[in-house]
């Protein structure tokens, strides 16, 4: 898999899927870091070629990530980036309100990592853009909100002598 990160090639991708299936062979069970690592491999094949069968084992396997560590980050983001991805292939509202679900739960365990609030809200907006839906544009805007109040700098407390010195 880091050959393939360095490499950037397909088939070293897809030689690492490989390898990473030929690893349960071997094992009774492995641990949730392993079933995120073979979902972020799938993950990114699934972004080098156009099929639906890499998104597929990268649900299955960030589904198994998070049935052995509900509070896995990874897991759940990674799932929700896969879902997203099937929801592009499918346009099931089904797929669509998985992902938002998924997206969700990462931003509940990391309310402080902006990116996945972004990520999420880019998501709101393309599906409501694609089904023409207002609804959801409406909810892409109430997220917008709740991101701008969890990443708005604090406000600057000032004492009143300040506030005097600064009239004077």
């Amino acid at each position: 898999q880091k050959l393939a990160g360095y490499s950037g090639e397909v088939d070293d991708l897809a030689r690492a899927t490989a390898h990473f299936e030929k690893s349960l062979l071997f094992a009774e069970s492995m641990p949730h870091e392993f079933w995120t690592e073979f979902g972020n491999a799938n993950q990114k094949l699934s972004e080098m070629v156009q099929d639906i069968r890499p998104v597929i084992k990268s649900i299955t396997c960030y589904k198994q990530a998070i049935s052995l560590c509900l509070s896995s980050f990874e897991g759940w983001l990674g799932l929700a980036r896969s879902l997203k991805k099937l929801y592009h292939f499918s346009y099931e509202s089904d797929h669509y309100s998985q992902a938002c679900d998924c997206f969700a739960a990462a931003s509940q365990l990391k309310p402080d990592v902006a990116e996945v609030w972004l990520e999420r809200i880019e998501f709101i907006i393309e599906a409501s853009r694609r089904k023409k839906e207002s609804a959801k544009l409406r909810v892409a805007i109430e997220k917008c909100e709740q991101a701008a109040i969890l990443f708005a700098p604090p406000l600057k407390t000032i004492s009143l002598e300040d506030l005097k010195t600064s009239v004077d």
